[in-house]
């Protein structure tokens, strides 16, 4: 979108909900979004991560072959799915702390 933006002479900041990414990265950034609705959730509450099972079909879907490269698209959709966890601890622990309301 920056391209985009630099092309036609106007000023672009990402906002809150969209980011920017290296080219090299969208492959991965991708297949990720195309994982949404694969997290595997926990009896508890929360998720543990995505199915790779899952994964793998949409890295096959995406005309991903075996070799180097699958393996370094699946590296960085760790990545992605570890920051993701993060924030969804994140949003989790928020949500309980306000939930606790002190007694007075």
């Amino acid at each position: 979108m920056s391209e985009d933006a630099e092309f036609f002479g106007v000023a672009y900041e990402p906002g809150e909900d969209e980011f920017l990414t290296d080219n090299e990265n969208w492959p991965a950034v991708q297949i990720f979004l195309d994982c949404a609705t694969q997290w595997q959730h926990l009896p508890m509450g929360g998720v543990a991560g995505l199915n790779y099972q899952s994964l793998a079909a949409v890295m096959v879907f995406h005309g991903v072959e075996p070799g180097k490269k699958t393996l370094e698209i699946f590296q960085k959709i760790r990545l992605i799915e570890k920051g993701a966890l993060d924030a969804i601890s994140e949003r989790q622990a928020l949500e309980q702390a306000q939930q606790v309301k002190p007694h007075g």
